[in-house]
């Protein structure tokens, strides 16, 4: 099985639980419309596999991917999900033309761990800790549509077990914390020694890599010396 199947496996087979409780919950946000989670994807597998290097990078929500939220079989659903990520991310769209403070801040990221690991292969996933966000409106969802999702389409940590990353980077800061413990139980969070707690941890959490680092969005980032940041963070990593 391939990891894109693997994947798809793990999303089918919460989809339809979390498309029945959904509907109910979207009952209770009025004029607010839920977008579609966020599914990952790996098109070339034998280029990932063979990377010296894996990192993933976590933002906060999904919002406004593909639409609203697909009333759509599984198997379909998932399908076209899959095939959007790899179209926004892996042609390098987000990095290239879509552009903004995150996917300025994962380039730069991606040339630092390139630059620290000169000679071998570096390459990157993306994904969110709140899979399920709005529909043509930013911020998170409420707690109870958070709760909801995560009960019901708990695979950020299957995600991660599938594609095995070196380094694990959420760029979410503190404030979404909770939702880092909601997706890997019994998570804590360690000071490194070069920050304060609420400005730079390293997580650590059953599942989770041991180079698994908690930061600022990169929009907040941006006014606070993001390079500085950078190579702090670079600077912990420890592969051997």
């Amino acid at each position: 099985m391939t990891l894109s199947s693997e994947l798809a496996a793990l999303y089918v087979s919460r989809w339809d639980r979390l498309a029945k409780k959904l509907a109910t919950a979207s009952k209770l946000l009025g004029r607010e419309t839920l977008t579609n989670p966020l599914l990952l994807a790996v098109p070339d597998e034998g280029a990932y596999r063979e990377a010296d290097v894996k990192v993933m990078y976590f933002g906060q929500e999904t919002n406004s991917w593909h639409g609203p939220f697909m009333s759509e079989p599984a198997s379909n659903a998932v399908s076209v999900l899959q095939d959007a990520y790899n179209e926004f991310f892996w042609t390098r769209y987000s990095y290239d033309e879509y552009g903004g403070h995150f996917w300025t801040a994962l380039k730069k990221f991606d040339g630092a761990f390139a630059k620290a690991f000169r000679g071998k292969k570096v390459v990157a996933t993306w994904n969110n800790v709140v899979k399920v966000g709005f529909a043509g409106k930013k911020g998170a969802p409420p707690d109870e549509i958070c709760d909801l999702v995560m009960e019901q389409f708990d695979v950020i940590a299957e995600e991660v077990r599938i594609l095995e990353p070196d380094i694990v980077l959420f760029l979410t800061g503190p404030c979404y914390d909770e939702s880092i413990v909601d997706a890997f139980s019994g998570a804590t969070f360690e000071e490194t020694g070069e920050r304060p707690l609420r400005q730079l941890a390293r997580v650590l959490a059953r599942g989770l890599p041991p180079n698994s680092f908690r930061t600022y969005h990169p929009k907040y980032l941006s006014f606070h010396e993001p390079q500085v940041y950078r190579k702090q963070i670079v600077s912990l990593v420890n592969l051997t």
